[in-house]
C-alpha cells in the first residue's frame, strides 16, 4: 500500500530539534501530525477488496486515508474518497474467524493428518471496529449498516470458556486461547455491539454480561501481569485492545479499567527504558528479527515505544544517527545535522511498518499520568533529578489463583530495572522452558523431554474431552495435538506437543544491558553481559542458568561474558589506543600484511579492547579488537576481521587460517548469531590462509562473508575443518579445532561510545561518557569495566569471561576523583582473592555517588563531598551472578536472594542524595493483588511529588488518583 521508500515518516522535516531530542508530554499533537503529515496519504495506494487474509495492515491503510481530505497535487482526489469506496465495496475474507489459528502448520498434518483452522480474523474486526468508531461521523448509514451486518457475528455475548471458539475443536480436544487472542475479541465484541445496540436494543447486544467479564479479566493482568509480557508482536496486539476500549467504551467502568491497565503497562515502561530506547529481557519467538536488532526502533522493540514517544517523547532514536544533545566527531552540535540531508538522509524517520502502532494511538483519550511523566520526561530534563537512581524488581506472577474460566496459562519470569538520567541497567529474563505439562483427562501424565513445573514460556492448552477441562502444553501457536485414542496415540501426541513448543516458543533469555543516555543510538553502543540465551530444543534448562542475567543494583552491574560497546574508544591513532601489548611474532607478521584497499590487518582491527592479557580458549590464545580478533595455538594462526566503507557500514568479514601442514583440507567458516548456527557455504581452499564464507544472509565473494542487507547483532564466527573426502561425502560440519572468534558487524556509529579513557593495569578501563570538554550534553557518567578471561575453571562451562561494571553521574566531579572511590576497593577485593575475584567467593565493591551541585555562573559545582555505597555480589560455577546486599536498598535487594517464585509482583525504591526530607522510598510497589503504586519523581524543591494509585479490586468503577503524595502511598494496596 506505501510506497517502497523504506522510512516514510519524516519526523526531522515537521519537527524542531526540542520535540525530536527531549521528552516533552505536551508536544503529543505536534508529534501525531509530525508522523501522519497531511501529504503521506496521497503516496499510499488505495487497499486491495480482496485480501484472502485479513490482519492491521490494509485497516490502517484506510484510517490513513479517512484522515486527508485535501485533494492530492497529482490526482485532484482527496484520499478520503478512496477510503469511502473502499468501505463500499470491502467484504471480510470467507472462512476466516477469530482466534488462534492452525492453518499451514506442517506439523500437524504430519503428527495427526490435519485439524487446520483459519484464525487471526479478531486483529481486523477490531481494528475496523476503530476506524467505524473514530469516523462514524464522516460514513454514511449506508455504510455504518453494511459493516454493522458483517461484523454482527462477532458481538453478542461474553465467552463460556477460555478455549479457541468458534471451531476451535481438534478431534476430541478443544484448544485453549491465548491472552491476547482473547483480550482482542472480547474488546472488539463490546465496540461491536455498542454499534449494534444503536439499531437493535435487545439484550442481545446490552454489554450486561460482557462488562463484568471483561473486567474481571482485567483485573487478573493487573494481579500478575500479562502472559506474554514483553512478547513480539503480541504485545501490540494487547496495546491495540486496550487503546481501543479506553477510546470507544461507553461504560466508564471499562474505560476506567483499560486505563489502569494501560498505566500498568507505562509503570513498566517508565523504570525499564531510557528516553525512547526499550530493552526487554524476555522474548517469545526465537529469531534474530525479533531479539538480534541492533537498533532501538522497529521489530525488536514492545508497542510501548512508539505510544510513548508519540504521547511523551523523544523521537530522534526511531534512526540511530546521532545524538542530537551532544557533539559530532568533527565538534558540530548533533543538532546541526537535522538540515543536513546529504549525511544523515533517515535522521528522524520512522519505518512504514510502525504505521500500525501510530494509527492506534494518534486519536487516543488516554493521558500519561503525572507520576509517571516525572520518570519518563522529568527524570532527563530536570537538573535537580541528576542523582535521583533507583532500582525495580518485576516477578510475573501474583499469589492469587487466576479464574480458570477467563484463562489457563500460568506465568512466570523476572526483571530488574535500574538506571538515573544518565543511564539504565536491564536484566532478568527466565529460561522457563515451554510449559507445564500437567496431565491429561484420566490422570495420565505427559512425559515431555526433562519439561520442569513452574512457569511457561511457551502457550499452554487445556484440553476439554467430553466436557471435562484438562491442563496440557500445546504448538507455538496454540494448536492442540489429538488424540484419537489414549491407547492408540498418546505417546506421539505427548512428543509432538512437546517438540513443537521446544521448537518454536523457548523462552529467549536477553543480555544484562548498561543503556547510557548520551551517545547510545544502537543496542550496540551498549555494555552488555551475556548472550542472548534461546531455550534449546528438546533440552531441559537448569534453573541456575537465571542468576546470571540478574545481576543489577544502583551504579553496578555484573555478569558472564562481557560485551563491549561497537565503537568504544574516542577516535585517536592507534598509538593512542588505551591497551598496547607486544604480538607474538607469528600474528605481528600477520597483522602487518596487507589485505584489502592497500590496508593493513592491524588497521582494520582498530584498538585492543580487553586487555594485555590475552583469553585462553580451548589452547588458543585470543586477542579481542573493535573490529576483530586474532588467535594463535602450537604455531597456527587465525584472523577475523570487519571491513567497513566510508559510511561505517559493514561490507564483508574476512577470516583467514594458516596451518602449513593441512593444505588440502577444507575450511568452513560459520556464523552464529547469538550461538545460533547460520547456514553452512565452504568453498576449497589451497592457499595458507583457508576460508570458507556465507553464513545465509550473504553472497560469495572472493572467498571472503560479503554483507548484504541490515545486520545488526554480534557474530560470533567458528572456523572448522575437515578432509574434502569427508565433507562430500557426509554433506556434514566438521568439528574444529579452532576456537570461536566474537565480531560484531553492527554499523560503525558515527560517535564514540567515550570521549576519554583510562587504563589501570591492563585490565581495568574506566571511560568518561557523554560529559567531556566542549560538549553542551546534560547527560554523563563515568564507568569503570573490570573483566577477567575464564581460566582455570574458574567460570561455569558457558561462560568465556566475567566481570563488572560500576557507574555513577560525572556533573560536578572529576574522573580522577571517580577513581580514586572505585579503584581501592577493587584493589582490596583482589588482595583477599588472590588477584582474582573467585567463584563462589563473596564480594563487596564500593559504588561512587556523585557529590551534590549547584549551577553557578562557571558550570555546574559540588556543593558537598562524594560518597559510596556497598554491593556484594558473588558468583558461582553452576552460573548465578547476583547482588545479594546493598547498603543503599538493602530490602529491595534482599528480595534478589530469594528464589524467584517468593518475589513480589513488583517491589522497587528510589534513593534520592539531594532530597532533604528523606533518602529512599518505595517506588512500584503491587502485592500482586490488583491494586499498585507508583510514587513520584522526587526533586530537591519538591520532596514529596504526587504519586499514582491504580485499585481495580472493586466491583465499581476502578479508583485511580494522580494527586495523593507519595509518602501516603504506603498501605494503599493491602
Amino acid at each position: 500500500m506505501l510506497p517502497t521508500t523504506r522510512y516514510v515518516f519524516d519526523l526531522a522535516g515537521s519537527l524542531e530539534k526540542e520535540f525530536l531530542a527531549k521528552p516533552d508530554s505536551g508536544q503529543f499533537a505536534s508529534r501525531v501530525s509530525a508522523a501522519l503529515a497531511p501529504w503521506l496519504a496521497c503516496y499510499a495506494g488505495r487497499p486491495s477488496t480482496s485480501v484472502e487474509v485479513w490482519d492491521e495492515n490494509p485497516i490502517v491503510g484506510v484510517h490513513l486515508l479517512m484522515r486527508s481530505t485535501d485533494p492530492c497535487p497529482l490526482t485532484g482526489k482527496p484520499p478520503r474518497s478512496l477510503a469511502i469506496e473502499w468501505l463500499q465495496t470491502a467484504t471480510l475474507p470467507p472462512g476466516q474467524l477469530p482466534g488462534t489459528t492452525t492453518k499451514d502448520q506442517p506439523w500437524l498434518e504430519r503428527e495427526i493428518g490435519g485439524c487446520e483452522r483459519f484464525g487471526d480474523l479478531d486483529v481486523a474486526v477490531l481494528q475496523i471496529t476503530h476506524l467505524l468508531l473514530e469516523f462514524k461521523s464522516q460514513l454514511t448509514p449506508e455504510i455504518l449498516d453494511r459493516w454493522r451486518l458483517m461484523l454482527k457475528p462477532y458481538g453478542g455475548l461474553p465467552r463460556l470458556h477460555p478455549y479457541v471458539d468458534p471451531h476451535g475443536e481438534c478431534f476430541a480436544f478443544k484448544v485453549i486461547e491465548t491472552e491476547n487472542h482473547i483480550l482482542l475479541q472480547e474488546v472488539g465484541r463490546i465496540l461491536v455491539n455498542q454499534l449494534m445496540a444503536e439499531i437493535d436494543p435487545s439484550d442481545a447486544y446490552s454489554n450486561t454480561l460482557n462488562e463484568p467479564w471483561l473486567r474481571s479479566f482485567l483485573l487478573q493482568l493487573v494481579r500478575r501481569d500479562f502472559y506474554e509480557f514483553n512478547s513480539l508482536p503480541y504485545s501490540r496486539y494487547q496495546l491495540k485492545a486496550l487503546l481501543a476500549l479506553n477510546n470507544f467504551a461507553q461504560s466508564p467502568v471499562l474505560k476506567k479499567s483499560a486505563e489502569g491497565v494501560l498505566n500498568w503497562l507505562v509503570a513498566k515502561h517508565a523504570l525499564s527504558a531510557n528516553l525512547d530506547r526499550d530493552h526487554r529481557t524476555y522474548r517469545r519467538q526465537p529469531t534474530p528479527q525479533r531479539y538480534g536488532k541492533a537498533s532501538w526502533w522497529g521489530s525488536g522493540n514492545v508497542a510501548t515505544v512508539p505510544m510513548l514517544s508519540l504521547l511523551v517523547g523523544p523521537l530522534q532514536h526511531a534512526h540511530q544517527d546521532v545524538d542530537l544533545e551532544s557533539r559530532l566527531a568533527g565538534g558540530e552540535e548533533g543538532f546541526s545535522a537535522i538540515p543536513n540531508v546529504k549525511d544523515f538522509p533517515d535522521l528522524g524517520t520512522m519505518h512504514e511498518n510502525n504505521l500500525v502502532a501510530i494509527i492506534d494511538v494518534a486519536t487516543t483519550s488516554y493521558r500519561v499520568p503525572p507520576a509517571l511523566v516525572g520518570w519518563l520526561e522529568h527524570r532527563f530534563t530536570s537538573d535537580e533529578a541528576n542523582r535521583v537512581t533507583y532500582l525495580q524488581a518485576f516477578s510475573h506472577t501474583s499469589p492469587l489463583q487466576d479464574d480458570p474460566n477467563l484463562f489457563r496459562q500460568a506465568n512466570g519470569g523476572v526483571e530488574l530495572s535500574s538506571g538515573n538520567r544518565n543511564w539504565s541497567i536491564v536484566a532478568g529474563g527466565v529460561p522457563v522452558p515451554p510449559g507445564d505439562p500437567g496431565k491429561l483427562p484420566g490422570g495420565i501424565s505427559w512425559g515431555a523431554h526433562g519439561v520442569w513445573s513452574g512457569g511457561v514460556a511457551g502457550s499452554v492448552a487445556g484440553v476439554a474431552l467430553a466436557g471435562t477441562p484438562a491442563f496440557a502444553p500445546v504448538a507455538a501457536v496454540v494448536a492442540a495435538v489429538g488424540v484419537l485414542s489414549e491407547a492408540l496415540s498418546d505417546n506421539r501426541a505427548r512428543e509432538a506437543q512437546s517438540d513443537i513448543l521446544w521448537r518454536e516458543q523457548p523462552a529467549i533469555m536477553r543480555e544484562t544491558i548498561l543503556i547510557p543516555t548520551p551517545n547510545g543510538l544502537s543496542r550496540s553502543q551498549t555494555i552488555r553481559f551475556g548472550n542472548t540465551l534461546v531455550t534449546p530444543f528438546s533440552s531441559p534448562v537448569s534453573p541456575k542458568v537465571i542468576g546470571n542475567r540478574l545481576c543489577v543494583t544502583h551504579g553496578f552491574a555484573c555478569g558472564f561474558d562481557l560485551r563491549m560497546p561497537t565503537r568504544p574508544f574516542p577516535d585517536a591513532p592507534l598509538e593512542g589506543c588505551p591497551f598496547q601489548t607486544t604480538l607474538p611474532p607469528q600474528l605481528e607478521v600477520a597483522s602487518l600484511e596487507v589485505v584489502a584497499d592497500g590496508r593493513q590487518l592491524k588497521d582494520w582491527l582498530g584498538c585492543l579492547v580487553y586487555g594485555a592479557q590475552p583469553d585462553d580458549v580451548g589452547g588458543w590464545r585470543i586477542w579481542q579488537y573493535e573490529s576483530g580478533a586474532l588467535a594463535i595455538s602450537d604455531g597456527k594462526t587465525t584472523a577475523v576481521w570487519v571491513e567497513r566503507d566510508a559510511l561505517g557500514k559493514a561490507t564483508r568479514v574476512r577470516y583467514r587460517f594458516r596451518d602449513p601442514g593441512t593444505p588440502d583440507d577444507l575450511f568452513f567458516m560459520v556464523a552464529t548469531l547469538n550461538r545460533t548456527q547460520l547456514p553452512l557455504g565452504a568453498v576449497p581452499g589451497g592457499s595458507p590462509w583457508k576460508f570458507i564464507a556465507d553464513p545465509g544472509e550473504a553472497e560469495f565473494g572472493r572467498g571472503d562473508l560479503e554483507i548484504e542487507g541490515d545486520h545488526s547483532a554480534p557474530v560470533e564466527v567458528v572456523l572448522a575443518r575437515c578432509g574434502f573426502y569427508n565433507f562430500h561425502t557426509t554433506g556434514r560440519f566438521c568439528a574444529g579445532d579452532v576456537p570461536p572468534l566474537y565480531v560484531d558487524v553492527s554499523d560503525w556509529p558515527k560517535q564514540p561510545f567515550s570521549c576519554a579513557v583510562e587504563n589501570f593495569r591492563g585490565q581495568l578501563l574506566v571511560m568518561e561518557v557523554g560529559s567531556c570538554p566542549g560538549t553542551n550534553s546534560p547527560y554523563g557518567f563515568y564507568v569503570a569495566v573490570k573483566r577477567y578471561d575464564c581460566t582455570r575453571g574458574l567460570c561455569p562451562p558457558f561462560a568465556q569471561s566475567y566481570g563488572f561494571v560500576v557507574v555513577a553521574p560525572s556533573r560536578g566531579w572529576s574522573r580522577q576523583e571517580f577513581i580514586d572511590l572505585v579503584l581501592p576497593s577493587i584493589d582490596a577485593q583482589e588482595l583477599l582473592g588472590g588477584g582474582q575475584f573467585r567463584t563462589g567467593q563473596l564480594v563487596s565493591v564500593a559504588v561512587p555517588v556523585s557529590p551534590p551541585v549547584s549551577s553557578t555562573p562557571d558550570g555546574w559545582r559540588p556543593s558537598g563531598p562524594a560518597s559510596a555505597h556497598g554491593v556484594t555480589f558473588q558468583w558461582t560455577i553452576s552460573g548465578d551472578a547476583q547482588v545479594l546486599m546493598d547498603v543503599l536498598d538493602s530490602e529491595t535487594a534482599g528480595i534478589l536472594a530469594q528464589p524467584h517464585p517468593a518475589w513480589p509482583t513488583a517491589h522497587g525504591a528510589v534513593f534520592a542524595p539531594d532530597v532533604d526530607s528523606t533518602r529512599s522510598f518505595p517506588l512500584f510497589q503491587s502485592g500482586g493483588n490488583g491494586c499498585f503504586t507508583v510514587a513520584g519523581l522526587p526533586t530537591v524543591s519538591e520532596s514529596d511529588p504526587p504519586g499514582l494509585l491504580v485499585d481495580m479490586r472493586g466491583t465499581g468503577v476502578p479508583f485511580i488518583d494522580n494527586t495523593m503524595p507519595s509518602s501516603a502511598l504506603g498501605g494503599r494496596c493491602s
